[in-house]
């Protein structure tokens, strides 16, 4: 042994300090193995600097309760297992060049190999280091592997390197473990590590990847900025706090299934392989803001309890987040989807925000639940499924671009919002439901669109939307404005069976197709006016809270508002209906309005009621015009109305004035059965056409006068309050009163008749029939006349006779004729005796005639009073029978213009008889086989049986092949009258009343009285 040596023993046995200088030769820097054992031994602190050991140093389970440091020396082999180091363990800088085996190997402080070389292995299976394991710098050229290793400290492993990579099991780390910017150019593989604090791995270059298998970490676990070139695997990884990879790198598929975080933030990372967080859990937030995917996604049942967040990323594969659920947003703003986006069953408790977002694929929202949805001025190329989507509040496609299907069937939100929109193909919006209000302002729909049963619980607006194909609404129900103005429909228009709780407007809206409101409930107004109507317009049974305004609306078609009900009023004024016009059945509560109204098709207004009136000045009905049966509480203006073909008011009610002035009708009018509760005018009314007026009532005055019938004109069974003015009307054919009866006077100055007028049976105060003078004219000449008992009357305006023949016959009225030209009545004409009776009287009863004429003219003016016949005599008793049978007509059948009276008629005796028959003892029950013994008077005949027993006998029909049941001879409980009577009473009944129904319900009857079939 040298001096050299010597004095390293010396001082390694004296547990002091050996420091050797690095630039020494490496003779001067031996130090034998056996030296540091010894040492070690003798319990002496180990402190050796920059030496080179001498053989293997083999502390295999030794005691070494003193400082241990070897540091920047080279070592050939280096055993510690099962050593026992109560204080700390330095190996810094060392090299060492077959390995260190640390197996079971227990230090109670640090544990350091920073810096150091190692060629071999390292196995740390069943280490405990109490304080810190020091790996920092290390290169280890052989695989570093154990298991069961305990680290009571941190793990510190930044800036190593490690050739042949990490394989380690159940590791246990008290504080951190840290491997920033190391190099592990092999696999790193860790099973059940438990992490108390952080995992670092920042700027970390994993070669082959990165395994955790049910790893646990208390802390952060932070890959910033690493980079990977295999697969990152964290299956089954829990972290407490947060999993960063801000910036990584990684060329490979990323695996965090059945992880549990409490956040990751994978921003700025360009993914070339897969993401998969399958089953994952994560407390707070995803961020993956500004990351690119080179391959797929599968987030599939990931769980976040705050933000998942992608915004600005790319997804060049496919996405899968089915089933998955962020407790706040799902932030995907300016994300672009190469591939298929699959969020079906995912739910967001907060806003799930797309503004911007690109999808190239298929994208399915199905059954997903969101807070709210944002998909403002995102861009869908392919088709967009959100069939039963949910969004507490609203759901946003403002300013969307859906270039091919979109289906949102039975999609709710708390509102919708797509306005400005576009739907390049076909888009299901059926079933759809929204809290509040949908808005489709200015959408564009170009392809087909379903949208029925809607359930919107505020407005619904589409302001300036266009459709290009149909939009159905039908069964939908709004709870607000259904807004269409301004919008483009170029096809059909559908809200059949709808519900709208305020107002439908739709003014100036042009239609393409046909329009369909019927069966539909609108609790606001129908605002219609201005609108324009291609195709048909089906406003039939619509129930309106509101007035119905067509107000200068254009029918191309059919205009059909059939049974609908109409809360305020129904205005048509200035519209244009080149169809049919169908008001059947229409009930309105306030005023209908066809002022200037231009009707080219027939018009139907049968059965309409109005509690205000109707108004139609200046309307034009190019076709026939029916109104049959209606009834408005008010008036009814027609002023100035043109009735190119047949007017019909057959049966209606008007509860206060009719007022036509003015009025033309082409062709016939039919004014039958007509009630007017106050006057009826007409004047300068001109009827080209036949005019009935049958069974007309009028509580006040019925003005004709200056009107002009150029056919028949019937005014049977007519019954006016006050006056019935006819001054000045002319009559080109046959006029007929026949039943007619006004409360005052009929006033006929100045008409003009071309044939006979016919006023049998008619009731009135007075006649006037004078030729009215006009204002400051002189009065003509008139030859003075006596009675004979009075003074000379005096100068009365004298008609001009025109040779009218006044048939007063029926007993009530004095006969009143004249066929000679009155004294110096020099217009009289010649030719005017010819249009006398053929038969004329003699002369001298023509001159007592006329002289009557005259002096009743001049006593009485230009009336004619009626006269009554004496009761004695036979034309008192004709006249009466004659006046019963009329008033018996007229309340059995309206003269045949009421059907329906007719037919109550008809019952009324029929269930009167079945009533009768059902008391006990009228009838008789059907005979037994085994009783033969008379039948009492107390048989109750069952309902049924009785009716057909009522009915036979009313038809004079034997019962025998309706019931076994006859009637009894019993008198009826109570009255002097039989059974046998009762039928007797029903059969006269029948033979009356059944012949009279069927000339009423076949028309016969109205011929027989002078009417003609109706066109």
């Amino acid at each position: 042994m040298d001096v050299v040596d010597d004095a390293n023993l010396q001082a390694i046995l004296a547990g002091s300090a050996l420091h050797l200088p690095p630039e020494g030769p490496d003779g001067a820097r031996v130090v034998r193995a056996e030296w540091i054992i010894e040492a070690v031994r003798l319990g002496l602190a180990v402190d050796v600097d920059n030496a080179i050991v001498a053989g293997p140093l083999q502390l295999e389970g030794r005691y070494i309760p003193a400082p241990f440091s070897l540091t920047n020396s080279t070592l050939s082999s280096l055993d510690l297992g099962d050593a026992r180091f109560l204080q700390a363990v330095r190996f810094d800088g060392c090299r060492l060049e077959s390995g260190v085996r640390l197996t079971s190997m227990r230090a109670e402080s640090d544990v350091s190999f920073a810096g150091a070389r190692i060629r071999g292995e390292v196995d740390v299976s069943g280490v405990a280091v109490g304080g810190n394991l020091v790996l920092d710098g290390v290169r280890l050229d052989g695989p570093f592997t154990g298991k069961s290793a305990r680290v009571g400290a941190s793990l510190l492993a930044s800036n190593a390197t490690f050739q042949r990579g990490l394989r380690l099991e159940e590791l246990q780390v008290g504080a951190d473990v840290v491997l920033d910017a190391s190099v592990i150019e092999s696999d790193f593989i860790i099973r059940e590590l438990s992490a108390i604090r952080n995992v670092s791995a920042k700027h970390t270059a994993f070669g082959q990847g990165l395994a955790l298998e049910r790893a646990q970490i208390g802390g952060t676990f932070d890959l910033s900025e690493a980079s990977s070139k295999g697969e990152l695997r964290l299956r089954g990884v829990r972290v407490a706090e947060a999993l960063v990879a801000t910036a990584a790198s990684l060329a490979a598929d990323v695996a965090l299934d059945a992880a549990a975080l409490g956040e990751a933030a994978f921003s700025n990372i360009s993914f070339q392989g897969r993401l998969v967080l399958t089953d994952a859990r994560i407390a707070r937030r995803l961020l993956c803001m500004q990351s690119s995917f080179a391959r797929d996604v599968d987030l599939t049942r990931l769980v976040a309890g705050g933000d998942i967040n992608f915004e600005d990323a790319v997804f060049k594969g496919t996405i899968g987040m089915r089933a998955a659920d962020g407790g706040g947003a799902f932030e995907f703003e300016s994300a672009t989807f190469e591939d298929s986006a699959d969020f079906a069953d995912a739910r967001a408790a907060q806003i799930a925000d797309f503004t911007h977002a690109a999808f190239r694929r298929t994208a399915n929202f199905a059954n997903a639940r969101f807070g709210r949805l944002d998909f403002t001025r995102a861009v869908f190329e392919a088709d967009a499924e959100f069939i039963d989507a949910r969004a507490d509040g609203a759901a946003c496609f403002a300013w969307t671009a859906f270039r091919a299907g979109a289906n949102c069937h039975a999609l709710r939100a708390g509102a919708l919002d797509a306005s400005h929109a576009t739907f390049a193909r076909g888009a299901d919006l059926s079933d759809v439901e929204s809290g509040a209000g949908a808005d489709l302002s200015a959408a564009v729909f170009e392809g087909d669109l379903a949208a029925t049963n809607l359930s919107i619980k505020g407005d619904f607006n589409a302001e300036g939307a266009r459709f290009a194909s149909d939009l159905r609404l039908a069964g939908s129900k709004i709870g607000g404005d259904l807004r269409l103005e301004r919008a483009e429909l170029q096809r059909a228009f559908s809200l059949r069976a709808a519900a709208i709780g305020g107002a439908l407007k739709a003014g100036g809206v042009a239609f393409g197709g046909d329009v369909d409101l019927s069966v539909a409930r609108c609790a606001g107004r129908v605002m219609l006016a201005g609108a324009r109507f291609a195709g048909q317009a089906q406003l039939g049974a619509l129930n309106s809270g509101g007035a119905i305004d067509c107000s200068g609306a254009t029918f191309a078609a059919v205009a059909d508002l059939r049974s609908s009900r109409v809360t305020s009023g129904l205005l048509f004024a200035g519209a244009k209906v080149s169809g049919p016009a169908l008001f059947d059945g229409l009930e309105v509560k306030a005023a209908i309005d066809f002022a200037k109204a231009a009707f080219d098709g027939d018009v139907r207004c049968n059965d309409v009621t109005a509690a205000g009136g109707l108004s139609a000045p200046n309307a034009i009905f190019s076709a026939a015009a029916i109104f049959h049966r209606i009834g408005i509480a008010g008036s009814a203006g027609f002023a100035g109305a043109r009735f190119a073909r047949r007017a019909e008011f057959s049966g209606s009610l008007f509860g206060a004035q009719f007022d036509a002035r003015g009025a033309r009708f082409g062709e016939r009018a039919d004014f039958d059965g007509v009630t007017v509760r106050g006057d009826l005018t007409l004047t300068h009314a001109l009827f080209d056409g036949d005019a009935r007026f049958d069974a007309v009532r009028a509580g006040g005055r019925a003005d004709l006068s200056d009107s002009t019938f150029g056919q028949r004109a019937v005014f049977d069974g007519m019954d006016v309050g006050t006056d019935l003015c006819l001054e000045r009307a002319s009559f080109a054919a046959e006029a007929r009163f026949i039943g007619a009866r006004a409360g005052r006077e009929i006033q006929l100055s100045d008409a003009t008749f071309a044939a006979p007028i016919d006023l049998r049976w008619m009731q009135f105060g007075a006649l006037e029939l004078g030729e009215r003078a006009a204002a400051g004219a002189p009065a003509p000449r008139q030859r003075a006349r006596s009675n004979g008992e009075l003074a000379q009357a005096p100068a009365a305006p004298r008609s001009r006779d025109r040779g009218i023949t006044l048939d007063l016959r029926g007993g009530h009225f004095v006969i009143l004729q004249s066929a000679s030209r009155a004294p110096d009545d020099a217009a009289f004409p010649a030719k005017s005796a010819e249009k006398a009776h053929a038969t004329a009287p003699p002369r001298s009863q023509r001159r007592k005639a006329a002289d009557a004429f005259y002096l009743r003219r001049e006593l009485e003016g230009n009336r004619v009073h009626p006269l009554r016949s004496p009761v004695w005599s036979a034309a008192f008793w004709a006249d009466l029978l004659r006046l019963a049978g009329d008033r018996a007509l007229r309340a059995i059948t309206g003269y045949g213009v009421r059907p329906w009276r007719m037919l109550g008629w008809l019952l009324a005796p029929l269930i009167l008889a079945a009533a009768l028959f059902m008391l006990p003892g009228t009838t008789v029950p059907p005979p037994s086989d085994e009783v033969t013994i008379p039948y009492p008077c107390d048989a109750r005949a069952p309902a049924g049986d009785a009716a057909l027993l009522g009915a036979a006998a009313y038809a004079w029909l034997d019962p025998a092949p309706l019931t076994q049941w006859r009637i009894s001879s019993c008198a009826i409980p109570g009255t002097p009258f039989t059974a046998p009577q009762v039928a007797s009473g029903e059969r006269a009944l029948g033979l009356v009343l059944i012949p009279l129904g069927i000339l009423t319900f076949t028309g016969v009857l109205r011929r027989l009285l002078g009417y003609r079939k109706a066109l």
